[in-house]
């Protein structure tokens, strides 16, 4: 039984033009739709109780405030989850860090870009939000922490969320389109 399945797959592939591959099996295939809903769930998900949080402890939002905060956050989060995972993956690649690097070093390249690219949008928040102009300083640095400090578990938690759901990261290889066209080799 397996030969003749072998047979088959060799004869769809011999009529395929040169350099034309088919899909292997279990491979999935996933359009930039499928990549923005996963990075944006992941973000929206991780950092709404998160944020909350600092909005009413640290940041000295009423619970309405922090909530309008939310859903102004949520917004934004639609908007930027998918550009932060590839900002993120882009940043990983640019320093060298991989699945294989160190702790230390996934460590300091998620923080930096989290912070990195979360601070103009924090700061907008703040202010769209209502936060008080006498409590920006002490919600800067304490959404400036939380960068830092989630940075990481957020990193974690996108590629686990990445790999349950067939999304490759940056260290992974990409699945292959159905069908390939490899370049021509110059001869």
């Amino acid at each position: 039984m397996h030969g003749k399945s072998v047979a088959r797959q060799s004869d769809k592939t011999a009529s395929l033009p040169e350099g034309v591959k088919l899909r292997t099996e279990g491979q999935k295939i996933h359009g930039a739709f499928y990549k923005w809903a996963i990075d944006t769930s992941a973000m929206v998900t991780f950092f709404i109780p998160v944020c909350m949080a600092n909005d009413i402890f640290i940041g000295g939002m009423t619970v309405e405030q922090s909530l309008k905060a939310r859903g102004i956050g949520t917004l934004m989060n639609i908007t930027t989850g998918r550009i932060y995972g590839k900002f993120r993956d882009y940043a990983r690649k640019f320093v060298g860090t991989s699945d294989n690097s160190s702790s230390l070093r996934a460590l300091a390249t998620d923080a930096a870009a989290l912070t990195v690219f979360t601070f103009p949008l924090n700061t907008a928040l703040f202010f769209m939000s209502g936060g008080e102009a006498k409590n920006f300083i002490a919600w800067t640095l304490s959404v400036s922490t939380i960068a830092v400090v989630s940075g990481r578990p957020y990193g974690i938690y996108l590629d686990w969320l990445r790999k349950k759901t067939g999304v490759p990261t940056p260290s992974q290889s990409k699945p292959a389109v159905t069908p390939i066209q490899e370049p021509a080799s110059k001869a």
